[in-house]
């Protein structure tokens, strides 16, 4: 194993450890004696090999599987989510016209 790959395998160390530890990225820096911009230039590298060897991106937000148009008057219109943007933007000008 080269001098390269012994301090990426290093760095893949701290940055696992760094995960499991409930500790800031400076503050593990700190206490391991690893320049901050180093330790976070390694984080962000391991981030995205993570990523691409799965192929995914994991986020957390919620895909609607509704959109609701509730004009002035009070009447709502509930479609569902993958509703044609056309269809929406015309029930929406409808609702304009009407509420004049």
């Amino acid at each position: 194993m080269n001098k390269n790959s012994q301090y990426k395998e290093e760095m893949r160390q701290h940055y696992q450890q760094w995960n499991k530890s409930n500790v800031s990225q400076n503050e593990y820096a700190e206490m391991h004696q690893l320049k901050i911009h180093t330790f976070r230039y390694w984080i962000q590298k391991f981030n995205n090999e993570r990523h691409l060897s799965t192929g995914f991106i994991a986020i957390d937000t919620l895909i609607p599987t509704e959109i609701n148009i509730r004009y002035p008057n009070g009447v709502e219109l509930a479609m569902p989510a993958l509703t044609s943007t056309k269809l929406i933007r015309e029930l929406i000008q409808y609702g304009k016209l009407c509420s004049q």
